[in-house]
């Protein structure tokens, strides 16, 4: 009995002493894993539709096929790499203007909407509005660009425009001056791009 006994608590500790290097191998290698918040997103979310709101009021409307959330530096900045497009509401929740875009880009810190590749955007007016780039300041509630506007008026008038700026309906606009060229959508985005550059930096790209 005193043999069967010590055998027993022989087994007992052998595999007491396994699991504790099983523990401290499975927690080592778990330490090594390092997550680069700038490269990987907090989130993850394919075929958006969803309706945003500011102050308890619904703003806008997004849809995308991915929408992916970087945390940085505790502001989330999104990214919807794969289609882009929105709808603008009133206080009557009527709709504003309609929009998309091959890419977009939200900064939470700075309420700045970033559109690139194939922007087009439609008032309640019916005027339309092309560009590569464009970008919509939520606190300033005014959309802007320095890359070429192509825009085509209510009654069928065409004008191609450099440094356009208007208000958040895209009703009243103005810009700095007529450019006389044949207008072209298309513009390469690259992934240089980056998600931190602050609203300046990112207009002297487009000059």
């Amino acid at each position: 009995m005193v043999v069967c006994k010590a055998k027993n608590e022989l087994i007992l500790f052998a595999v007491l002493i396994s699991f504790f290097f099983f523990s401290c191998n499975h927690n080592t290698s778990l330490s090594l894993v390092s997550i680069d918040p700038k490269k990987m997103p907090s989130m993850h979310t394919e075929d958006v539709n969803s309706l945003i709101s500011d102050s308890g009021i619904t703003s806008y409307r997004i849809t995308a096929k991915v929408w992916d959330v970087y945390t940085i530096d505790n502001f989330d900045q999104w990214h919807f790499p794969e289609g882009f497009y929105f709808e603008q509401f009133d206080t009557l929740f009527q709709v504003n203007a309609t929009g998309q875009s091959d890419t977009a880009f939200h900064y939470d810190k700075e309420k700045l909407w970033r559109f690139v590749g194939n922007v087009r955007v439609m008032n309640v007016k019916g005027e339309r509005f092309s560009s590569p780039e464009l970008f919509w300041n939520e606190k300033e509630k005014k959309f802007y660009s320095d890359s070429l506007v192509h825009i085509i008026e209510a009654d069928g008038s065409v004008k191609n425009v450099i440094g356009f700026v208007s208000n958040q309906e895209m009703t009243v606009y103005s810009y700095r001056k007529m450019h006389n060229s044949n207008f072209f959508l298309s513009q390469s985005s690259t992934e240089s791009d980056s998600l931190q550059l602050s609203d300046e930096q990112r207009l002297k790209q487009t000059e």
